[in-house]
């Protein structure tokens, strides 16, 4: 199955570490590969301590965001190495679910071009369930999920000024 949560909403990433959760307690093999982050977050620590479940961080950072002092072309080699991971997950069959976390906003904003993410997806074997996540999925994706979810806020904390909270959103 191919699943996408997308939308302006908060929750998306929470959605598929979710669904990580869930196929690991089924013992699943999960594979975890974010393709913006660089931080030191919350998700990290804690998939860390679980066997069965991997993480890697491929990303500079967000994009075109204040503080974002990596060159675009950083950011594109990031994003094609987290691709090729996401390929070798796939071809050596190492996992059951594969999350591409962010992938959808990192092809919005051309560091991949969406062709080319699919025809990595094409290689999954039927048994291999990807969790693509981020806003601005492209209609491409959108057309081969099986399973999309847009995420729609309806209200936000930084609305009225409030940072990010540790524990919440990072």
């Amino acid at each position: 199955m191919l699943l996408c949560y997308t939308g302006n909403g908060k929750g998306k990433t929470t959605a598929a570490l979710g669904a990580a959760l869930r196929a690991h307690g089924q013992g699943l093999l999960v594979c975890v590969i974010q393709f913006m982050k660089n931080a030191d977050t919350g998700e990290l620590h804690a998939l860390h301590q679980f066997p069965g479940i991997e993480i890697f961080q491929s990303g500079k950072g967000f994009y075109k965001i204040p503080n974002d002092h990596a060159t675009e072309t950083a950011h594109k080699t990031a994003a094609t190495h987290a691709l090729a991971l996401a390929d070798e997950k796939i071809t050596t069959h190492t996992c059951d679910l594969l999350i591409l976390d962010e992938i959808n906003i990192a092809t919005h904003l051309k560091l991949l071009d969406p062709k080319t993410v699919i025809s990595v997806l094409k290689k999954a074997p039927p048994t291999l369930h990807v969790i693509l996540t981020g806003r601005n999925a492209p209609q491409a994706f959108l057309d081969r999920a099986d399973l999309v979810t847009e995420m729609k806020e309806l209200k936000h904390p930084f609305q009225k000024g409030i940072q990010a909270v540790k524990g919440l959103d990072f």
